[in-house]
């Protein structure tokens, strides 16, 4: 296992491991997320219409709100990997207050579905803050290489004026086109 230096100067083995477990869990949360849309489809599709009880609160919602709840878990535990490993902390602890508001977005929908309806766009949200998360936790590069700047080509003119193995300027005509 690798050592990273802290700031102090002090070895921490601490830091990598808990980066590789930041990542993995990142991974596990997002194939989460998949699972979550499947069975979010499963539960509306399944759900009975003829009862007279909340559409939300309907048995074909359960295995939706089991994993839900198990991916807010898992969000807390990413933040504490995050922390460990001094790394995505924003992110970490932005993806768990959002995977917890889902549950509160849900509980207040029943009563007053325009903030039900901010369970749909938070799943977005999720879902494209763990791909973002996802993403730079298997980029390669350290991230001291990585270049957040504007892309610039580089220093290469523009167009040579004239071929500097003859007299001739670029823009005269060749007499034979074979050439």
């Amino acid at each position: 296992m690798s050592a990273s230096i802290n700031e102090i100067g002090a070895v921490n083995t601490r830091r990598p491991a808990a980066a590789r477990a930041h990542r993995v869990l990142v991974d596990i949360f997002l194939a989460g997320l998949a699972a979550q849309f499947f069975l979010a489809g499963l539960g509306v599709f399944g759900a009975d219409r003829h009862g007279n009880h909340a559409f939300a609160a309907a048995a074909s919602f359960a295995a939706h709100r089991t994993v839900g709840n198990a991916l807010i878990l898992l969000s807390v535990v990413i933040a504490v990997a995050a922390l460990a490993g001094r790394r995505m902390i924003r992110q970490s602890l932005a993806l768990a207050v959002l995977t917890f508001l889902q549950s509160v977005w849900t509980k207040v929908g029943s009563s007053a579905p325009a903030i039900g309806s901010l369970h749909v766009l938070g799943a977005f949200a999720i879902t494209l803050l763990a791909f973002v998360m996802h993403r730079a936790t298997h980029d390669r590069r350290p991230s001291s290489d990585i270049d957040y700047g504007a892309h610039r080509a580089p220093d290469v003119p523009a167009r040579p004026t004239a071929d500097p193995r003859s007299t001739r300027p670029r823009s005269a005509k060749r007499s034979d086109p074979t050439r």
